[in-house]
C-alpha cells in the first residue's frame, strides 16, 4: 500500500507509520485473524457477532501475492466447511 515492495529503514518506517497512510494501515489491522482454518473461521464468526454484522469485508495481506492467494484459500475453504 505505502512502499510497493520497498525495503525501508526502522527511521523511515516510523516515519511511514506516523503518516496519515500508516494510521490508516494501523486501524485496518486493528482486528486481525491469525491462525489455521479452523481458527481464523471461529474468529470472524466470533467478531461478526460482536460487531452485529451480517456480512464481513477481509482484506488479506502477505508479502506476496502468492500468499495472499494462500491465504483466501485457507479462509474459503474454513468459510465452506
Amino acid at each position: 500500500m505505502v512502499g510497493r515492495g520497498r525495503e525501508f529503514s526502522d527511521e523511515e518506517l516510523d516515519m511511514v507509520m506516523e503518516s496519515a497512510a500508516g494510521r490508516q494501515i494501523l486501524h485496518m489491522i486493528h482486528y486481525t485473524a491469525v491462525g489455521d482454518g479452523p481458527a481464523v473461521r471461529g474468529y470472524l464468526r466470533d467478531f461478526a457477532r460482536r460487531a452485529g454484522a451480517d456480512e464481513l469485508m477481509i482484506a488479506p495481506v502477505g508479502s506476496t501475492r502468492e500468499r495472499v492467494h494462500g491465504s483466501l484459500e485457507v479462509l474459503r475453504k474454513a468459510w465452506s466447511d
